[in-house]
């Protein structure tokens, strides 16, 4: 096959009689060499016991062939030995996200704000109509179990009746949950 290709190219480069020749000879000696194959193949297919295992081998090497292994990542141990069993490497991930799950990371801690004093400055209904716009129409509910799209309905006035409810909460301290 390569020679094949090799000389094809040396046709392509230089296109005379002598180096197409040479190209049509190699031809019809892969298409032999892959006949004479095919044959044997077909000749270890007809036997009664060998044919049976022939056939499963046949089948997980064309398996094996249409995986895709371009993208093969080196798994080591922890020596720093590559290793070449599947079922090694994939117990080697399984132990070091194991690892890397049980240990505990430093946080740096959450900065604490001073609590604001003095008058609160009462919602408006052009913050509530910008917190609107920024709600996504066919998400999923959150907590309140509430579509985006009640809120943002034309058929009842939903930002008065939200900045209302907001500054009564702002005004009592309070939540529903508390």
């Amino acid at each position: 096959m390569r020679e094949k290709k090799r000389l094809y190219h040396v046709f392509l480069s230089d296109k005379t009689v002598d180096n197409w020749r040479q190209y049509l000879m190699a031809k019809k000696a892969v298409a032999a060499t892959k006949a004479a194959h095919y044959d044997n193949i077909s000749k270890q297919l007809d036997a009664k016991n060998a044919g049976e295992r022939l056939i499963y081998r046949l089948a997980r090497s064309r398996q094996q062939q249409t995986e895709d292994v371009e993208k093969f990542f080196g798994v080591n141990d922890e020596h720093g030995q590559l290793i070449t069993d599947r079922r090694k490497a994939a117990e080697r991930w399984y132990d070091y996200f194991e690892k890397i799950s049980a240990e505990e990371l430093s946080q740096p801690p959450t900065p604490q704000l001073p609590p604001t004093y003095g008058p609160i400055q009462p919602i408006i209904v052009d913050e509530t109509v910008a917190a609107l716009k920024r709600m996504k129409s066919g998400k999923a509910t959150g907590p309140d179990d509430v579509a985006a799209e009640l809120w943002n309905s034309r058929h009842w006035n939903s930002v008065e009746w939200l900045t209302a409810f907001f500054n009564k909460v702002v005004e009592e301290k309070r939540t529903l949950v508390d």
